[in-house]
């Protein structure tokens, strides 16, 4: 667009020139989507590790000990 970046232009011109829309909230919402996947991918994988080295050992899941 050659715009200088000594020109008083705002962002919604700028954007209104290169025919665009702000998309700051969706980007946002894109990443924490994201995020919160890998988050819950990495607990899953985690339990069917922890499922399988239990199995292969002969061991079943114990409770924490409890304490007061």
């Amino acid at each position: 667009m050659k715009i200088s970046w000594t020109d008083h232009v705002q962002n919604a011109e700028v954007l209104q020139r290169v025919k665009k829309q702000r998309e700051v909230l969706f980007t946002m919402k894109r990443r924490t989507a994201n995020k919160n996947g890998h988050i819950l991918l990495r607990n899953c994988l985690l339990m069917h590790v922890i499922a399988k080295k239990l199995e292969e050992t002969g061991r079943r899941e114990r409770r924490p000990a409890a304490t007061g």
